[in-house]
């Protein structure tokens, strides 16, 4: 059995005897939209990014939140040097 065209089917594919599967779901209701899946693609790629600029902004805050506290533990042990 041939077949031939892009219409909606309904069911996944055609077999010898009439057998179908899918439960008369066929591609055309399976499948997403592309304009569905291009807009469902940016929105995962900006959250990915999202995220990792999170991180990188999260890792600098350490960073500079230690660099702070060794500077005020050199400013203390200096005011205390200088004192004596």
């Amino acid at each position: 059995m041939k077949r031939i065209g892009f219409s909606k089917a309904d069911h996944r594919y055609y077999e010898k005897n009439g057998c179908v599967c899918g439960s008369g779901q066929g591609p055309v209701d399976s499948v997403k939209p592309m304009e569905q899946e291009e807009r469902e693609t940016k929105e995962e790629e900006a959250r990915i990014g999202l995220n990792r600029e999170m991180k990188d902004k999260a890792m600098t805050i350490e960073w500079k939140r230690a660099q702070n506290w060794k500077d005020d533990l050199e400013g203390i042990q200096q005011q205390t040097d200088g004192e004596a």
